[in-house]
């Protein structure tokens, strides 16, 4: 790490800005302090290649969690990070449970995620894998019409009418087979 960046609070802030550059993101991605190489996955200017490199290689520890959560919260990661690190949570499911601050927040991120469709979130939609509350979350943030089609469809009924109210359908007109008609 540069002498520059050798104060915790000095590297903070400049892995928080979006002023740092490219080069500077760089060093501070292999940051000695997990709170600045997530906030390097936050920050929108640091370039593709770091975000990828920051990916963690598996779900273990709460920092995996808490840097992937960022990376798919930053605008600027690709859809590649999205898809491998939906992979990734894949072989998790059981840890995202409310009580679990971190891979919640990471499921919640890619829930609603805009680059998360139907493609990148089936086996989240999927409820032979998924429980019924994490099909629920993904009612209530995702971004694309196309998951919330398919989760209005739902065999869980708190999911289904959850889809169907942000998709603005009549809940009458639906009998586990999606909607028929548009209010």
């Amino acid at each position: 790490m540069e002498k520059r960046f050798a104060d915790p609070k000095t590297a903070l802030e400049a892995a928080l800005s979006p002023a740092t550059s490219e080069a500077d993101l760089r060093v501070l991605a292999s940051a000695a302090w997990n709170f600045v190489r997530d906030a390097v996955a936050t920050n929108p200017s640091t370039p593709p290649d770091v975000l990828t490199a920051l990916v963690p290689k598996a779900l273990v520890l709460e920092d995996d969690f808490r840097i992937a959560g960022s990376l798919l919260q930053n605008t600027a990661s690709p859809r590649e990070i999205i898809v491998h690190i939906a992979r990734l949570a894949e072989s998790v499911i059981p840890q995202f449970q409310p009580r679990n601050y971190y891979p919640r927040r990471l499921f919640e991120a890619l829930a609603s995620n805009p680059l998360a469709d139907v493609d990148v979130l089936a086996t989240f939609l999927d409820p032979a894998c998924s429980p019924t509350h994490l099909r629920k979350w993904m009612a209530r943030l995702s971004m694309h019409h196309d998951v919330l089609c398919h989760l209005a469809s739902d065999r869980s009924e708190t999911v289904r009418k959850r889809a169907t109210k942000r998709l603005g359908w009549n809940t009458s007109s639906i009998q586990g087979n999606g909607p028929t008609e548009y209010q």
